[in-house]
Order: C-alpha cells, then sequence, then structure tokens
C-alpha cells in the first residue's frame, strides 16, 4: 500500500505526464476543497472570490468582459453568468463600453468590495490548511518557480496579460 506522500503509479511512466496528471489533479482537489470550505463559511462562492479579486486588481476596478473572462478561471459563458448573479446582488455593476457600443465593463461596487474583504479570512485559512500548511517556504518558492515559466512559456501574449505580476497573492488590496 502506498503511502500518502508517494505516487501510487506503476512501471516507469513518463516523468512529465506524471507531473502533469499531478498538477490537474492537485488543482482539481484543492479548488474543490477551496470552494467547499468558502461554501461552509457562508459567504460568496471560489468562483464569486476570483471575479471580485480580479476587479479588485484591476485598473479602476473595472474589466472589459471579456479581459475579466481571460484573467478568471471562468469560461466566457460562465463570466456572462457570474456576472449577471453577482450585479443581481449588488457586487458589481455593468457600464457600457463609451468606444464600442456592444461592449461592457463589469465594474467592483463597495458592497463586492467588502463581500471580498470579509471572505479573505476564510479563504486564507484554507488554503493554509490544504496547500501552505505542506510546503516549506523553500518547496512553495521552487514550485512558484517552476509553474511560472510554464504560464509564461503558455502565454499566447505574456501571461495573463498585464494584470499577471498583480496576480501574486489573493489577498484583496485596499
Amino acid at each position: 500500500m502506498a503511502s500518502r506522500t508517494s505516487l501510487p503509479i506503476a512501471g516507469q511512466p513518463d516523468s512529465h505526464q506524471v507531473a502533469w496528471r499531478v498538477l490537474l489533479t492537485a488543482h482539481s482537489v484543492l479548488t474543490r476543497r477551496v470552494a467547499q470550505g468558502l461554501e461552509a463559511a457562508g459567504g460568496i462562492s471560489y468562483d464569486d472570490y476570483d471575479v471580485l479579486l480580479t476587479l479588485n486588481e484591476a485598473e479602476g476596478r473595472r474589466l472589459r468582459m471579456s479581459d475579466l473572462a481571460r484573467l478568471t478561471l471562468l469560461s466566457h459563458s460562465g463570466i456572462s453568468r457570474a456576472v449577471t448573479r453577482l450585479e443581481s446582488e449588488g457586487l458589481l455593476k455593468r457600464e457600457r463600453c463609451e468606444t464600442d457600443g456592444r461592449g461592457f465593463f463589469a465594474v467592483l461596487t463597495k458592497r463586492g468590495q467588502k463581500a471580498l474583504k470579509a471572505a479573505w479570512p476564510p479563504y486564507r485559512a484554507l488554503v493554509k490548511e490544504h496547500f501552505s500548511g505542506v510546503l516549506s517556504a523553500e518547496e512553495a518558492e521552487q514550485l512558484a518557480g517552476m509553474l511560472h515559466r510554464v504560464i509564461v512559456s503558455a502565454a499566447e501574449e505574456g501571461p495573463f496579460g498585464e494584470a499577471y505580476p498583480q496576480r501574486l497573492t489573493d489577498e484583496p488590496k485596499d
């Protein structure tokens, strides 16, 4: 029986394929745990946190809908549904783009900022419990460096455009 820290993989698989599958599994497990924890805390959802945090980091706390979709973990249709719901809850508002009559901005409201700040303590605790608490500082730095290289290599127009350097923490800025 494999221990919790060993990889239960038979034979001699390609190490890159193993790393890829472990990355996908870790992402799936961790996001599910954080999402469940945020839901249990009774605040905003994991997807809402991602959307509101992304808007909070943007200049003027506003982004075009297409940019918001690109910078979050949601699909274009998922971002449309999330924005509609968050708008109905007063956490953001839509503003028509003055230069493109078809385009809209999603704009973070004061209520949205408050919801984001309220969600930070349980979010931070969940990340610590399920991620930070199992890695040393050195391991976290190494992992961040390796994943940064992958992001830069795979990004089409820079890693998440201009917003990537600002997304080095999930803590809401004031």
